[in-house]
C-alpha cells in the first residue's frame, strides 16, 4: 500500500528552470496553503505539486492533475469532499449506505460495503483505509490534488481510478491564526480554528479543529398524520481536531508528529424508505398509512445510525543526504464505524439490520529516497508496508406487526434476533518500487517506473442463525495477491512551461471476500467461498500543458482497459442482508478532458473544465441485478407503470451499458473578481457545474419479465438525469487583511441529485444531495 506524500520539496528558485531534474532539496513551509510536499503556489505564481512524490511545477508532470487551493474551496462553496465535484472535472462522489464511493473517469466500485475504495485517498500522507472517513468536511484543508488515471506505481493498491491527496495546514516558524464562524440554512452551525507558531528554537506547532452541527435537510414523517412531517430524519454531527509538532534540529533533518481525532455522524445516504415499486404486502403494516411517498421524507424505527470515529497518529521524518532526501512516514489508525438501518422504511417492526460496530486497525510504514545527484536523472526508490485488521459484527432482527404503534419501538422489546454475523479480514501488504526520470536531451524527458506488490488477505466468517437452513456457518480462508504495476511516459517541452506528453500506467485492486458466508458453505465445506479476482486497469494518455503568469491550459485524451472490475451488490435473502461480490470481465473507458484558468483583465479569474467520457461494460457481463415483476403491482402510484411493479432479483446481461457514476459529459465554469483594498477588499465568486445523465450506483435494468416493454428491457432503471448547479459567494476583507465577512449560497438552482438509488425487498429507495442553502461566515486571520 502506498503511503506518504512526500518527496523532495524544492526551493522556489530551483523551479525557475524547465525540468524536474533541476529540483533542489530544500524544504519550504511558508504558512497555510504553502506546505512542504504538497500542492501550493510559489513566489513566482507557479503551482507546485507532488504527484510524482517530489515537488514539481504542475505543467512538468506528465499526467492529468486537478489542484484545489484553500481559497478555491472557500470561494466555490465547497464544504466537504463531496463538493469537490463542483470544481474538479471527471470526479464524482456518491454513496451506498454510509459508505462513500469516489469515482475518477468512471473507475469506481459499483455498490460498496466496508471494502476499501478503488480511488486511493490520503490525508497528510496517510492512506485512508476506512471509506467512511471521506464524509469529512474541509474547513482546515490547505489544498487537494486529484490525480487522474491509475497510480499503481507510486500510490500502490486500490489506486485503479486515481488518487486524492488532501493536505492540511503545517506548523510555521511565525505566529499564524485563523478562526471562522458559520451559520446557514437547516440550523447549520460550524466553527473552525487554526493556530500555528514556534515553541522555541527549531520547534513549531499547529492545532486545527472544527465542529459542525446541523439539523440536516431530510424530514421525518409523522407517526400519526399521513403526509405530515415531525422532526429531522438525518442530523449531521462532525467534530475534528488535528495537531502537528515539528522539530528541525538541523538544516538536514526534521521530524513532524501528527495526531488527529475525527468524528462524523451522517445518515443522509443511509435511509431506505421505499417510494417506488412498493411491495403490496406493506398494506398489512399498521403503520403504512404514514409511510412517506415523496423524496426527502423518511420513516424508520428504531433510529438509523451512520457514525465513524477515527484516531490517527503519525511520524513524518525527512533527512537530506549528500545525494538526495530520505522521507519516512509511520502511521497508525484506529477506526470504529456504526451503521444501523431499517430496511422496510416504515414505523412498523419489519426487518431491521444493525451493524454495530465495524472496527479497523491499521499500521502503515513507507520510506522514499529521492536521489537527485545523478546527472540528468531524478531517481526515486521506495518501500511500503501495511498491516490491517477489520472486525465486523452484524445482527439482523425481525419484528412483530402486532407491536406497531404511534410510539418509537424498542429493539429489545419489539424485535427478535434472526441472525448474527461476524467477520474478520486481516490484510498484510508490502511493496517496493523504483521510478526514474531522465533528461535524455534538452527538453526531452523519459520516465519509467514499476512496483511489485504482495498482499495477503486472511478472511474469517461466522454466521449464527435461527433459520433451519443457516443455523451455523463458520470458516477461515485466505489468499495472496501479487502484482507488478509499471508506468512510463515521454514528455517534450517545446517552449518554456509548454509540454506535450504520452504516458502509460497501470493500477490494481486486490481481491476481496464477501462480508457474509454464502449459503453453500457449511461447517465441513468452504470450497465455494472464493474471493472476487483482483481488478486491473491499463491506461494510456496523451496530453498538452501550457502555463503562463495569467493563463493555464491543459488537455488530455485517455483510454483505459479495465479488467475484472469488482462488483458488490446488496441483496436480501430470507430477510438476511448479503453482499454479493463478483467481477465484470471487462470495461472500456475513453474520453477527452480539458481545463483552463485565465486572468483576461486585472483581478478577474476565469476557470473552466470539462470531460467527455465513454465508459461502458464489456461483452459478457452478467450482473446479479434487480428488475421488476409486472405480475405483482405495488401499492404506490406513478405515471410510469414500471415504477409501480414489485422488484425482482434477476441475472441480467449489462454488456455495453453505462458504468456507474460515468456521465457522458460533465464540467464546471467559475468566475472570481477581486476589488483590492490594501491587503483586503471585495471578492465576488461564482461556480457552475453541469452534467448529463448517469447511474448513481446500481447499474440494473428493468429486465425481461413478461409485461416489460421490449424497448425498455435494457434501459438502466436507477438513473439521475442531467442538471446544473450554481454556487456563489461575496466576501469582504478589511484593509488590514485580518477580518472578513462572507455571504454565500450553495446550489442556488435548488437542484438536488441522487446520492444513492437502489432497491430492497420492500421497494425502491433514494437518497438526495443538499438542496439550496444560504449562509454567512465571519472570521479573522493573522
Amino acid at each position: 500500500m502506498a503511503a506518504g506524500l512526500p518527496a523532495t520539496a524544492s526551493a522556489e528558485s530551483a523551479l525557475d528552470s524547465s525540468g524536474p531534474s533541476q529540483a533542489a532539496t530544500a524544504e519550504n513551509t511558508d504558512g497555510p496553503g504553502r506546505l512542504a510536499g504538497a500542492a501550493r503556489v510559489n513566489q513566482a505564481g507557479e503551482v507546485v505539486v507532488t504527484a510524482e512524490r517530489r515537488a514539481e511545477r504542475l505543467e512538468d508532470v506528465p499526467m492529468s492533475i486537478s489542484t484545489v487551493s484553500n481559497q478555491q474551496i472557500q470561494s466555490s462553496g465547497a464544504t466537504s469532499l463531496r463538493d469537490l465535484v463542483m470544481i474538479v472535472p471527471g470526479f464524482q462522489l456518491a454513496a451506498s449506505g454510509i459508505y462513500p464511493q469516489p469515482t475518477i473517469r468512471g473507475v469506481s466500485a459499483t455498490v460498496a460495503n466496508f471494502f476499501e475504495t478503488n480511488v486511493a485517498v490520503y490525508v497528510d500522507g496517510l492512506y485512508q483505509v476506512a471509506p467512511m472517513i471521506l464524509n469529512i468536511d474541509l474547513p482546515n484543508v490547505a489544498n487537494v490534488e486529484v490525480l487522474k488515471g491509475p497510480q499503481g506505481t507510486l500510490y500502490g493498491r486500490n489506486a485503479t481510478g486515481g488518487a486524492v491527496l488532501i493536505n492540511t495546514f503545517d506548523p510555521t516558524d511565525h505566529l499564524e491564526a485563523r478562526a471562522e464562524l458559520t451559520y446557514a440554512r437547516f440550523d447549520d452551525k460550524r466553527v473552525s480554528a487554526y493556530v500555528s507558531g514556534p515553541l522555541g528554537d527549531r520547534v513549531s506547532v499547529s492545532i486545527a479543529g472544527n465542529v459542525r452541527h446541523s439539523d440536516g435537510y431530510y424530514k421525518l414523517a409523522s407517526r400519526t398524520v399521513p403526509g405530515a412531517t415531525a422532526g429531522n430524519a438525518a442530523p449531521i454531527r462532525q467534530e475534528a481536531i488535528r495537531g502537528k509538532l515539528k522539530f528541525a534540529p538541523s538544516e538536514t533533518f526534521s521530524a513532524t508528529l501528527i495526531a488527529s481525532r475525527v468524528y462524523v455522524s451522517d445518515t443522509r445516504t443511509n435511509v431506505y424508505t421505499p417510494i417506488e415499486n412498493v411491495l403490496p404486502s406493506l398494506t398489512t403494516n399498521a403503520a403504512y398509512l404514514t409511510t412517506p411517498t415523496k423524496p426527502g421524507v423518511y420513516a424508520f424505527d428504531p433510529q438509523n445510525v451512520g457514525a465513524t470515529a477515527q484516531t490517527e497518529v503519525a511520524l513524518k521524518m525527512q533527512l537530506s543526504t549528500g545525494i538526495g532526501t530520505i522521507h519516512s512516514i509511520t502511521g497508525y489508525a484506529d477506526t470504529v464505524s456504526r451503521g444501523r438501518l431499517d430496511f422496510d422504511g416504515t414505523y412498523a417492526p419489519g426487518t431491521f439490520v444493525a451493524n454495530d460496530p465495524v472496527k479497523n486497525k491499521t499500521f502503515q510504514q513507507s520510506i522514499d529516497y529521492n536521489i537527485d545527484a545523478i546527472d540528468r536523472v531524478q531517481l526515486l526508490v521506495g518501500f511500503q508496508y501495511v498491516d490491517g485488521i477489520l472486525d465486523g459484527f452484524g445482527q439482523t432482527f425481525v419484528g412483530s406487526i402486532a407491536n406497531s404503534g404511534s410510539s418509537p419501538l424498542s429493539l429489545t422489546r419489539d424485535y427478535a434476533l434472526l441472525q448474527t454475523a461476524y467477520w474478520r479480514d486481516h490484510r498484510s501488504a508490502k511493496a517496493g518500487y523504483i521510478d526514474a526520470t531522465w533528461n535524455l536531451v534538452d527538453h526531452l524527458y523519459l520516465n519509467v517506473g514499476g512496483r511489485y506488490s504482495s498482499e495477503r488477505l486472511s478472511a474469517t466468517r461466522r454466521t449464527d442463525s435461527t433459520l433451519a437452513s443457516l443455523q451455523r456457518i463458520a470458516l477461515s480462508t485466505g489468499q495472496t495477491f501479487e502484482k507488478f504495476t509499471p508506468r512510463a511516459s515521454l514528455r517534450y517541452e517545446f517552449s518554456p512551461r509548454t509540454s506535450v506528453y504520452a504516458s502509460y500506467s497501470q493500477g490494481f485492486r486486490a481481491g476481496n471476500y464477501n462480508s457474509t458466508t454464502p449459503s453453500c458453505v457449511n461447517t465441513t465445506n468452504g470450497a465455494c467461498f472464493t474471493p472476487a479476482l483482483q481488478e486491473v486497469v491499463d491506461a494510456y494518455e496523451v496530453g498538452f500543458k501550457i502555463a503562463r503568469p495569467t493563463f493555464r491550459f491543459d488537455a488530455a485524451g485517455f483510454y483505459s482497459d479495465y479488467r475484472q472490475m469488482q462488483i458488490a451488490n446488496v441483496k436480501q435473502v430470507n430477510g438476511t442482508v448479503l453482499i454479493d461480490l463478483t467481477n465484470a470481465p471487462k470495461a472500456e473507458i475513453y474520453g477527452v478532458e480539458a481545463s483552463v484558468s485565465a486572468q483576461p483583465v486585472a483581478n478577474l479569474t476565469v476557470t473552466a473544465g470539462g470531460t467527455w467520457l465513454h465508459a461502458r461494460y464489456g461483452d459478457g457481463f452478467t450482473f446479479p441485478g434487480t428488475g421488476v415483476n409486472p405480475a405483482v403491482v405495488g401499492i404506490n402510484t406513478n405515471s410510469d407503470p414500471l415504477r409501480t411493479y414489485a422488484n425482482q432479483s434477476q441475472t441480467q446481461d449489462l454488456s455495453g451499458l453505462m458504468l456507474s457514476r460515468a456521465p457522458n459529459f460533465s464540467g464546471n465554469f467559475g468566475l472570481e473578481y477581486r476589488v483590492p483594498q490594501d491587503r483586503g477588499g471585495w471578492d465576488f465568486a461564482t461556480n457552475l457545474r453541469f452534467t448529463t445523465k448517469y447511474v448513481p450506483n446500481n447499474p440494473s435494468v428493468w429486465g425481461s419479465a413478461v409485461g416489460v416493454p421490449l424497448a425498455r428491457q435494457r434501459e438502466q432503471r436507477f438513473v439521475q438525469n442531467g442538471y446544473v448547479q450554481i454556487n456563489a459567494s461575496v466576501t469582504y476583507t478589511t484593509p488590514d487583511g485580518r477580518y472578513f465577512v462572507r455571504v454565500w449560497g450553495a446550489n442556488l438552482t435548488d437542484k438536488q441529485y441522487l446520492l444513492n438509488a437502489n432497491n430492497s425487498t420492500y421497494g425502491t429507495y433514494t437518497a438526495w444531495s443538499d438542496p439550496r442553502s444560504i449562509g454567512g461566515t465571519i472570521g479573522f486571520k493573522m
